[in-house]
């Protein structure tokens, strides 16, 4: 479902099944445990790459069964939501717009009424907006390409039909809730020097969450880890002497 109208499949921009697996097993584990409270027996948990990503299609599969009707690319729409899109201002910088029902769609016909009027029965409802989607999302963006983004979006926010910037990654980073939110986060490596990360988007009121540390060299915690299975430091010595364990990346990043 990802491409451009009549196009070939696209990517998605991040590893979205790697994500959405961690996800889920995030929550297996959180449901096995609270399991084995209530029941006193622990559970083996299955997770993988393609169930996440067919559990992705949540609000479509049903929909495709009901109706038959098949999803393709539509680039940056909405494939059940018109208009729901990303528009181009006059300046080049794109912006989204977003009706999520019909209640926003008559809250934004008497802002555009100013400039045209969008008043049209066929765009009543959100059934009749899908219906002429390519009519009305290319009339809102002829109109939309006479005026910068910013102008757009200070009007649109006015309304409060959901609306934004869409912004390039590097963009995104210094947005003020972005950083307000303190979303990204500063580790120092030892060799490297400080380096940017994702925070922890889950935050509790006590515990810390954040990241902490940095990224490990190959081995560097060999010690620690076999010190933790009991193995005294003579023991770990002769393992090391014996090429059993390797950690010459280590010994080099300690030694920078």
């Amino acid at each position: 479902m990802t491409g451009e109208v009549d196009g070939g499949p696209v990517k998605v921009g991040v590893p979205i099944a790697d994500f959405v697996g961690s996800f889920f097993l995030g929550f297996g584990v959180c449901a096995a445990l609270r399991l084995r409270d209530r029941t006193g027996v622990g559970d083996k948990i299955a997770i993988n790459l393609l169930d996440g990503q067919v559990a992705a299609f949540a609000n479509y599969i049903t929909a495709y069964d009901k109706t038959g009707t098949k999803f393709r690319p539509l680039g940056g729409g909405h494939p059940q939501l018109v208009p729901y899109q990303p528009f181009l201002g006059s300046d080049g910088r794109y912006f989204i717009l977003a009706c999520l029902n019909d209640h926003f769609w008559s809250k934004l016909v008497p802002y555009l009424s100013q400039f045209e009027d969008f008043s049209d029965p066929r765009y009543a409802t959100n059934t009749d907006r899908i219906e002429n989607r390519d009519e009305l999302c290319g009339r809102l963006q002829r109109l939309f390409s006479t005026e910068p983004a910013e102008y757009w979006l200070a009007g649109l926010e006015g309304t409060g039909v959901p609306c934004s910037p869409i912004h390039r990654m590097e963009e995104a980073l210094e947005d003020p809730q972005v950083v307000h939110n303190r979303a990204v986060t500063e580790l120092v490596h030892p060799r490297f020097g400080p380096y940017k990360v994702p925070n922890n988007p889950i935050r509790f009121h006590q515990a810390k969450t954040g990241p902490r540390g940095y990224a490990p060299a190959l081995g560097e915690h060999t010690d620690e880890v076999l010190a933790e299975y009991g193995l005294s430091p003579d023991q770990i010595d002769d393992l090391r002497a014996r090429g059993i364990i390797n950690d010459s990346v280590a010994a080099e990043h300690a030694r920078a």
